[in-house]
């Protein structure tokens, strides 16, 4: 069975309509006439419906021209967003401006403060710059609907949803998403970036005092399976972050062609070190769990050293808890995958929130920095208790 897109179908249906219409109305005119010729005591009548029923006829030829106004269109429908938008631009601006501080922590997940400092720091990049004659939407308000997307998950992180709420259309949001995260992308080393010499050794101090661990410099592990590697310092604050192995790539593999392999001399010196879970393999700089030998049980020690693994490595864990907390839409990210523009935007929808969370949590004054980092700290503690125990 043939199928139809949505301009064909309603093609097709007024075309059906025409035709009924006129055989119906034929009919009927045709009854008429001859009615009229044997009973000549309602002729005027009779006359009178027949010049009815030839002005719907007449109303009918103008559908059908209709028809081939929609045949000479590119597209059945053209102009404005047919979903009404709930408030204008300039409402939602106000808004944001008037709404007390709790309510703007909910709204956009960062102080005010924090909000100005974002907003100084990329309203004068490059991508936001237009020609007189294209003026951009006023990049506040593309960042307040940016972040809105961002912390949103589930129905209400739709396009058409937010663009409802926020007074522009829905292919603006796209456009307001690819600008924010190119701009985003171009910061990238100014946010993410490997540790200094200097840091090392605080890292190290900090990374000693729970178990032991010596020469310890961070935390190794995969986002969305594999997709994304990472990783973290003792204070969950991404270090690391390299992005490319779409699909189904084990963590392993992604490792092998990240430059923490392909140039480890940059990242470690001396007997420098990161941990990691099972999925990955020992090398000079990468240490995980000890697997249990085939058909033999694990020794003693070699499980009290997968438990302090275990009990160090929820730093990586839960700086991806923290990073999922403050932009839900990590949780189910909005797109479908259908090309290697889709995966682009994927991948560089993750990186923007990593980015956006390393600026944050840098930002000592926010109040839901602090209440997300207690709340992780405090979580990360009842964790390692609860395997200490064990």
């Amino acid at each position: 069975m043939p199928r139809y897109n949505r301009k064909q179908k309603a093609i097709r249906e007024i075309k059906e309509s025409c035709k009924n219409f006129d055989e119906d109305l034929d009919q009927k005119i045709f009854d008429l006439e001859e009615l009229a010729l044997f009973d000549d005591r309602d002729t005027e009548i009779y006359n009178d419906m027949i010049d009815r029923y030839s002005l719907f006829i007449d109303h009918n030829k103008v559908e059908e021209d209709i028809v081939e106004d929609i045949i000479s269109y590119k597209y059945l429908y053209k102009g404005k967003n047919a979903i009404p938008k709930l408030v204008t631009k300039e409402n939602k601006l106000e808004f944001l401006e008037n709404i007390g501080e709790d309510g703007f922590l909910k709204e956009i997940r960062m102080s005010k403060t924090s909000f100005n400092k974002l907003y100084n720091m990329v309203k004068d990049h490059a991508f936001y710059q237009s020609p007189a004659t294209s003026k951009q939407i006023d990049v506040k308000l593309q960042l307040a609907i940016i972040l809105e997307q961002l912390r949103s998950s589930g129905n209400d992180a739709a396009f058409s949803r937010i663009a409802r709420r926020s007074g522009v259309g829905k292919g603006s949001i796209r456009n307001f998403i690819l600008r924010f995260f190119s701009v985003m992308m171009s910061m990238e080393e100014d946010f993410i970036f490997w540790s200094l010499e200097f840091e090392k050794q605080t890292i190290m101090k900090e990374n000693e005092k729970p178990l032991g661990f010596p020469n310890l410099i961070g935390f190794l592990d995969g986002l969305y399976c594999g997709n994304i590697l990472a990783d973290c310092d003792h204070n969950r604050k991404i270090r690391y972050l390299s992005t490319g192995y779409f699909g189904s790539s084990r963590d392993m593999r992604a490792i092998i062609k990240s430059s923490l392999r392909t140039n480890s001399e940059r990242y470690f010196s001396k007997e420098q070190y990161v941990l990691a879970d099972s999925r990955y393999k020992a090398t000079n700089y990468v240490v995980p769990v000890c697997k249990k030998p085939r058909n033999q049980p694990m020794h003693k020690s070699n499980e009290k050293f997968n438990v302090y693994i275990a009990m160090m490595h929820v730093k990586i864990e839960y700086a991806f808890g923290i990073l999922k907390e403050r932009f839900y839409s990590l949780k189910s990210i909005p797109v479908q995958i259908k090309s290697e523009d889709d995966i682009r935007l994927v991948n560089s929808w993750i990186q923007a929130c990593i980015i956006l969370n390393n600026f944050l949590m840098d930002q000592v004054d926010d109040m839901m920095t602090i209440r997300i980092k207690s709340k992780w700290e405090a979580l990360e503690f009842e964790e390692m208790r609860r395997l200490e125990e064990e």
